[in-house]
């Protein structure tokens, strides 16, 4: 596996000073068991800081591997790729491998084409991508129906207060949102 060349964002910063050195040559030696060697050609701290994206090349395909900082997170989005993104097809990466021990990991691979907010495009392509999207969400309306609202841990299960109602859900979360909107300014 190859590091990031030094002019580009460093691998090290992309993951992180809370996290060793150590441990992010510990994920890219994971990632080189699960799908060969690799180099990280691009890294992004996301603006939360709770987790790093990298964009790794190897011999046949480009993947990413996004390390998580909460395992709250790590589960909700592992769960996310395990039982919902087949709702997806071909609409979703697919999860090449999870890395469940510190620090948690998950490999996807690379979907084709480009980011919607990066391409300009004419106006009847831009509603039939956006109506293609729509029919691929529609799928998880075939899936199976929960118990409750809110986030959950990797097997499913609730993740915090049971809330089996949706409206009093949202009302919840918008207004610990605000709360905390006030007291972080």
């Amino acid at each position: 596996m190859k590091r990031p060349p030094p002019d580009s964002r460093s691998a090290r910063e992309g993951f992180g000073k809370r996290t060793a050195e150590g441990e992010l040559e510990s994920i890219l030696e994971w990632c080189a068991s699960v799908v060969g060697p690799c180099e990280v050609v691009s890294s992004d701290r996301r603006f939360h800081r709770r987790t790093s994206v990298y964009r790794l090349r190897t011999a046949s395909q480009n993947c990413y591997v996004k390390v998580h900082r909460q395992a709250s997170s790590w589960e909700q989005e592992a769960h996310g790729y395990e039982k919902w993104a087949s709702a997806f097809g071909a609409y979703a990466p697919r999860l090449l491998a999870v890395h469940e021990s510190e620090p948690l990991a998950l490999l996807v691979d690379e979907m084709p084409g480009e980011a919607m907010d990066t391409v300009q495009l004419p106006r009847d392509l831009e509603e039939e991508v956006w109506h293609t999207a729509g029919r691929a969400l529609a799928g998880l309306h075939d899936l199976a129906v929960g118990e409750y609202f809110g986030p959950c841990k990797r097997d499913g299960a609730s993740a915090g207060v049971l809330m089996q109602d949706a409206k009093d859900y949202i009302s919840n979360e918008l207004e610990r949102l605000e709360d905390e909107g006030i007291r972080n300014g």
